[in-house]
C-alpha cells in the first residue's frame, strides 16, 4: 500500500518551518500521531484561568480573521466517562480545543449530555430515528452553548478591560 501524507495545505503554517508544522505520514501504521505542543489544563471552577486563556484564544482568532480574512480553524472534541457493564454514561467531563499544532486547551466541564451507546454507535447512513435526530441536534446544541459561554467570557473580559482603561485614563488626567 502506498504511503499517504496530509495534504500540503494542512501542513503549511505561516511563519513556521515544515518541521514545525508537523507533516505527519498518516498512512504509516508504525507511527502514532501525538500532540507535541503545549497543553493548558483548566479545571472546572477555575474561572480566572478559563477567562484568561479563552480571552487570549479569542484575541488570536480575531487577529487571524483580520490578517487573513478567513475563519479560524479549531480542533474540537469532548470526552465523558462510560461504564459499559452498567450501561452508565456520565457527564461530559472534558472539552479539548486545539487552535494549532503548538497549543491545546483541555477544559474540564462536567455537564450532562445523553451519549447512549445504542444511539451513538447506530448506523448514521440510514434514515435517522427520532433518537438519532435528537442526539445529533443535542450534540450540535451543546457546541453552541459552549460557544455562547466562551462569548460571555470574552464580553466580561472586554468590559473589565474597558473599565481598567477608563480608570487609567482618569488617573493620568488628574
Amino acid at each position: 500500500m502506498a504511503s499517504r501524507k496530509l495534504p500540503e495545505w494542512m501542513c503549511k503554517s505561516k511563519g513556521k518551518s515544515q518541521s514545525q508544522s508537523q507533516n505527519k505520514d498518516i498512512g504509516n501504521e508504525s507511527q502514532l500521531l501525538r500532540f507535541t505542543g503545549r497543553i493548558i489544563s483548566i479545571k472546572d471552577g477555575d474561572e480566572t484561568s478559563l477567562n484568561n486563556e479563552i480571552g487570549l484564544l479569542i484575541q488570536r482568532i480575531e487577529a487571524f480573521h483580520e490578517e487573513e480574512g478567513e475563519k479560524f480553524p479549531l480542533g474540537f472534541d469532548i470526552e465523558w466517562p462510560v461504564d459499559l457493564r452498567r450501561r452508565f454514561f456520565g457527564k461530559v467531563s472534558l472539552m479539548q480545543i486545539c487552535p494549532d499544532e503548538i497549543l491545546c486547551y483541555i477544559i474540564q466541564l462536567k455537564k450532562d449530555l445523553d451519549k447512549s451507546e445504542e444511539v451513538r454507535l447506530s448506523d448514521w447512513g440510514k434514515n435517522l430515528t427520532k433518537q438519532q435526530t435528537l442526539y445529533a441536534a443535542t450534540d450540535a446544541y451543546a457546541s453552541l452553548l459552549v460557544y455562547k459561554h466562551l462569548k460571555q467570557v470574552e464580553e466580561k473580559n472586554l468590559e473589565t478591560l474597558a473599565r481598567l482603561k477608563m480608570r487609567t485614563s482618569a488617573q493620568c488626567h488628574n
